[in-house]
């Protein structure tokens, strides 16, 4: 800015030399100041980009939604008993099916061995 405010001097003593007068400083200075000073706010801009999204809103839409998930999970977990013991579930057959299994064969003969003793 301190540039900017040195300008209309420089541009005074050159616009003398070219013949045109002293007052074109003045639209010629806004011009330029209006140029350099955008430039300098697209920089700003691009260094901060998050200071005008609107981080804080989307933050407190992502914190609400967490919020309304947890409570679904609650909500369905409650309707829902869980086995602690996952082992439990397994498809393998029980102890006491597998004794049964072990007694019918012991309890009655082979008909294979049958045949093969007479």
């Amino acid at each position: 800015t301190l540039w900017l405010l040195v300008l209309p001097l420089a541009l005074a003593e050159e616009f003398l030399m070219l013949g045109v007068t002293i007052w074109a400083t003045i639209p010629s200075v806004a011009f330029i100041g209006f140029l350099l000073l955008g430039i300098e706010e697209v920089g700003v801009q691009i260094e901060e980009p998050f200071s005008i999204l609107p981080l804080e809103r989307m933050a407190k839409g992502c914190t609400r939604n967490i919020d309304a998930l947890e409570k679904q999970q609650e909500r369905i977990m409650s309707i829902i008993e869980i086995d602690e013991d996952p082992i439990s579930t397994t498809s393998a057959p029980s102890r006491s099916h597998s004794h049964q299994i072990a007694n019918n064969n012991t309890s009655s003969p082979s008909p294979v061995l049958s045949n093969a003793s007479t």
